[in-house]
């Protein structure tokens, strides 16, 4: 379940360096300790600590990511205020930009709850 500050982990890697999402969620590039400009929480380097995860690996394993469509669109709005656009147009190319295994959900809340009622376990991170 990916809400609040944290729905940046749901979009592909295009999406990161057309909005600078690395700026935004003040996330770097160990390389070039620059903003990242590409979703670094897909994939680990092979030199990371053991135990990190990837959402590439989580979804390999069958789990499939809950995006909070409501903490989606509060970004959107951010996005679309620094870009100079509609904010319902940038609200559609996020959710149409979601890495594979997302899929939106009204509130995450609710979605969260949900999943917990169907036997899905929280894990807080």
């Amino acid at each position: 379940n990916i809400r609040t500050q944290a729905v940046g982990l749901a979009l592909e890697d295009s999406m990161w360096r057309k909005y600078a999402l690395g700026a935004q969620y003040n996330v770097k590039d160990p390389v070039t300790d620059q903003p990242a400009e590409r979703n670094r929480y897909r994939t680990v380097p092979a030199d990371a600590y053991p135990g990190t995860g990837a959402l590439d690996d989580l979804r390999a394993r069958g789990a499939i990511f809950l995006v909070c469509d409501f903490a989606l669109g509060h970004l959107a709005g951010r996005l679309a205020t620094a870009a100079g656009s509609a904010e319902d147009e940038v609200h559609r190319e996020l959710r149409a930009s979601f890495i594979p295994g997302a899929i939106a959900v009204p509130s995450g809340i609710f979605g969260m709850a949900r999943a917990q009622n169907a036997g899905a376990a929280m894990v807080k991170m």
